[in-house]
């Protein structure tokens, strides 16, 4: 996976944090099914609904996404897909 914040290769097997700044991925490829969604292409799907880049109610999303998991995480259990 290719970490959205600084562009650092992190191997899934080593974790979802990026081992260069720390950021923590919302998906894991390896268990997104066939689409094999990754946060580079949540990103840029986002960017491209948002009007000539500029801050989309989408994009507030994905920090919520990453933040839930990040506290699902704390607690030792996972944010459920749908919400």
């Amino acid at each position: 996976m290719k970490c959205p914040e600084c562009g650092y290769n992190q191997k899934v097997k080593y974790g979802l944090t990026c081992g260069h700044c720390n950021y923590t991925f919302c998906f894991n490829p390896k268990e997104s099914g066939p689409l094999k969604v990754t946060d580079g292409k949540f990103r840029a799907c986002i960017k491209s609904a948002s009007q000539q880049g500029t801050q989309s109610p989408y994009e507030s999303s994905a920090v919520e996404i990453r933040l839930d998991r990040t506290d699902s995480d704390r607690r030792g259990s996972r944010p459920h897909p749908g919400g």
